[in-house]
């Protein structure tokens, strides 16, 4: 439970670290993007003013017979080829205004004369935004916030057209873009920098979530060896491994120090198995030659249970129950041996079975009597019919 809590505690954590990540990266990426839309029309306003000459504006007259002015010509053709580098960048169109009577009159623009949006010379704009009234009459430059006309929705920068010598002010240049156009593309990078912190947020889950899970299952197995170890040293059994290549003993739990007259595990560890065995087993053959044997088996099958002749550091042989089962650990196979000391229950089974014997020797001698007292009984009534008859 307090693993889970623990994790849990980090998850919330995490998240409401991305929660502040991922909406300081949406107001980041949102100002960065405004400020580049911003700098395109700052780009495209300079470029556009340096193109063109005042004069040329100035001697606009205004109306759609303008068309025909070689000014308006020289003009048009400068902000159409002005207007086309500008497009990948979101530019809809560049265009010059002046005010009369109270009205604001498109100029020129660099709009073809095919397009919807196409002004002629003179064409009054109906709904021009409020900040460009105040330009008009305060005469400085100004970035406008999204606005609608009857030409549909845009961001703008409109800024004075001024004469070279004396610095009148004979227009208004604006330089739009399409305000769809900057939503869509702004929409794009936030969509884009979302799905880098909540890709960056799903690996930082999943990171802490393996940490957490190897911590755990490191925990795990240093307790279940520390039970392991409790339940081994508490043992009745004497258990002790065995490692290659020799398969000598490595360790040994109190009940084998105890079981083989060891004083202590040291010295139990510094007998050879070969030196625990007498050089015959119950059936004859050679101990060593039977040890490899068994040895092989466990390691073949995982494990093996037989019945073996020990022997005692004093030279006492006694029977045993052992089992070898097979181990991995960190790479290497090891052998663990449980042995159980049955001279009791071998002393018991051999008392067992004489008192059998004799049981049935016991039982055979009253059978045998029985049959003699029958046949003795037959002779008898043989005689007594013989003398009936004399």
């Amino acid at each position: 439970m307090a693993k889970k809590n623990s994790f849990l505690k980090i998850f919330l954590i995490i998240t409401i670290i991305f929660s502040f990540i991922g909406l300081g990266s949406d107001f980041l990426v949102q100002k960065l993007e405004w400020q580049d839309i911003s700098n395109d029309l700052t780009d495209a306003m300079d470029v556009s003013l340096a193109a063109v000459n005042p004069e040329r504006i100035q001697r606009q007259a205004q109306t759609p017979e303008s068309i025909d002015n070689p000014d308006y010509s020289r003009l048009k053709e400068q902000l159409l080829e002005l207007g086309r580098p500008f497009t990948r960048k979101g530019i809809d169109s560049i265009y010059a205004m002046s005010q009369k009577d109270g009205k604001i009159l498109f100029l020129v623009d660099s709009v073809s004369t095919d397009h919807p949006r196409y002004s002629p010379p003179g064409t009054i704009y109906e709904e021009p935004p409020q900040i460009l009234l105040d330009i008009f009459k305060n005469g400085k430059e100004a970035m406008s916030d999204p606005y609608t006309d009857e030409y549909g929705s845009f961001v703008s920068f409109f800024k004075p057209i001024r004469t070279f010598d004396d610095d009148q002010i004979v227009g208004i240049m604006g330089v739009d873009i399409d305000y769809a156009w900057a939503l869509n593309k702004l929409r794009s990078f936030r969509i884009y920098s979302l799905s880098i912190v909540t890709i960056t947020y799903l690996f930082a889950l999943l990171f802490f979530y393996l940490f957490f899970k190897r911590r755990a299952s490191k925990q795990q197995l240093l307790e279940n060896q520390r039970m392991h170890e409790a339940l081994v040293q508490g043992s009745s059994d004497a258990i002790m491994t065995l490692e290659p290549p020799d398969w000598k003993f490595t360790s040994g739990n109190p009940a084998a120090v105890k079981m083989f007259g060891a004083k202590n595990e040291a010295e139990f560890t510094s007998k050879h198995p070969g030196q625990l065995s007498p050089e015959k087993q119950s059936d004859g053959k050679p101990s060593p030659e039977q040890a490899k044997k068994m040895i092989e088996k466990a390691l073949l099958k995982g494990s093996n249970f037989f019945e073996w002749t020990h022997k005692r550091i004093n030279g006492e042989t006694f029977p045993a129950e052992v089992l070898l089962t097979k181990f991995e650990i960190d790479g290497e196979t090891i052998l663990q041996a449980t042995v159980r000391d049955i001279s009791k229950r071998k002393k018991e089974e051999k008392q067992a079975l004489e008192q059998k014997q004799e049981l049935e020797e016991l039982n055979s001698l009253m059978v045998g009597r029985e049959i003699k007292i029958i046949e003795l009984k037959e002779e008898l009534a043989k005689l007594k019919d013989e003398l009936n008859k004399k």
